[in-house]
């Protein structure tokens, strides 16, 4: 029996530099040991138990949508390729100690506004305290964001954090999960003692994340049967080629399952010769 975690790359967008910062973060000495078909492949040796998790490195919706595939974001995607409900998936972003959940993620700002109700806000924090507990932490403290600026100031910006969020948290809170809120989300990341925070919109999350770890953060897809995750910066055609993208977000994610496998003393994935299409065109 090995005692190393495996871990599949899929390398994302052929045409952006998720090739190259695959590469550079299998051969980078902190981790030892290449489109949408090659995390395909992935996730389908996580679930027959070839590899213990998948790293991803990112893709472009842009690309795929000319494709003509539906694709908005890894959260959903994971959820259609484990067979599991698109609404119990969500994206925790990942860095340093600091974890941020979306509430909601790739829609208009207009139709993530709708998506906030209470049922998926209770969805969300039960994710997010279940994961938590799955990375090892035993007793999460959860603190979860408002929709408005500062968190609707009483019900003078907006009536959201009243009518949907807090009613959303205390039913959390009578179900034993250690929640608080809702914050406004300008203030919410200088708390201390927060395991994680949830975020209602994509923006409050990511600009906040790439601030304060630029280029640095691991992007994990919670609620789905298996470890998987990616990196929170983009394909950056621009730069593809050139032997200058920086690895770090795909090292972090990396170590960071490789770390969430060890503290849920998963037994490692049988020894087995496998072949993933990286090289395919």
């Amino acid at each position: 029996m090995r005692d190393k975690t495996r871990i599949a790359i899929a390398a994302g967008d052929p045409a952006g530099i998720g090739p190259e910062i695959s590469l550079k973060a299998a051969r980078d000495p902190a981790v030892r040991r290449a489109a949408l078909a090659f995390a395909d492949a992935a996730i389908k040796l996580a679930r027959a138990g070839e590899v213990d998790a998948v790293v991803a490195a990112p893709q472009n919706e842009t690309s795929i949508a000319l494709a003509g595939i539906a694709f908005d974001g890894y959260p959903s995607f994971v959820a259609r390729a484990t067979g599991t409900d698109e609404s119990d998936v969500y994206l925790m972003l990942c860095f340093d100690d600091v974890k941020i959940v979306h509430a909601t993620l790739h829609r208009s700002v207009r139709r993530a506004i709708e998506m906030i109700t209470r049922e998926n806000i209770a969805r969300v924090i039960a994710a997010t305290d279940r994961a938590l507990k799955r990375m090892g932490t035993a007793a999460p403290k959860i603190a979860v964001g408002g929709l408005n600026p500062h968190a609707g100031e009483g019900g003078l910006f907006g009536r959201e954090e009243i009518e949907v969020i807090r009613p959303a948290i205390d039913a959390a809170v009578a179900q034993g999960v250690t929640v608080t809120g809702p914050f406004g989300a300008d203030t919410m990341f200088c708390m201390q003692g927060v395991d994680a925070f949830i975020v209602m919109l994509h923006d409050q999350g990511h600009i906040a994340a790439k601030l304060l770890a630029h280029n640095a953060v691991a992007a994990l897809m919670i609620g789905s049967p298996i470890l998987f995750s990616s990196v929170a910066h983009g394909s950056a055609h621009d730069i593809a080629g050139k032997g200058v993208a920086d690895p770090t977000a795909m090292i972090e994610a990396v170590l960071r399952l490789s770390k969430a496998k060890q503290r849920l003393g998963l037994q490692p994935a049988p020894a087995r010769s496998m072949a993933l299409p990286f090289n395919q065109g």
